[in-house]
């Protein structure tokens, strides 16, 4: 059993436009509470917001993932399901801190997930090299 889904929500969904990968918000101007009630549920299922597509993007075909939550009115957190729990920015960035990364420092992050912790120990690194 997933989690249920306001109807609001649902109507939101309902209204949006798919592209392949890309779905566009319908239902006009959301308010706050409701864009961010909807975005909730694009991110649990697997959407990240890109500002250059006005769309929120997905690996694959978006109508595949939201036929069913339609349907059903209700969905699976796609990440937390399997088990992936990305590391918060601000966690990353202390992480980073406390590894004291020099130049030759070698950077292993097992079950990587997103790569949060990698992708800023190469940002790291590639800062020590612009001052060297």
């Amino acid at each position: 059993m997933g989690l249920q889904i306001k109807q609001d929500v649902l109507k939101v969904l309902d209204k949006s436009e798919i592209d392949g990968n890309q779905l566009m918000l319908g239902g006009g101007q959301l308010d706050r509470k409701l864009y961010t009630d909807v975005n909730k549920v694009l991110v649990a299922i697997g959407g990240k917001w890109d500002r250059s597509a006005k769309a929120h993007l997905f690996d694959g075909d978006v109508s595949e993932v939201l036929e069913p939550i339609l349907e059903t009115g209700e969905y699976n957190r796609i990440k937390q399901d399997f088990g992936q729990f990305d590391s918060p920015a601000g966690v990353v960035d202390r992480v980073i801190e406390l590894a004291e990364i020099e130049l030759d420092t070698r950077v292993l992050e097992p079950s990587a997930g997103n790569g949060n912790i990698a992708v800023a120990a190469v940002r790291d690194g590639r800062k020590i090299r612009n001052i060297h």
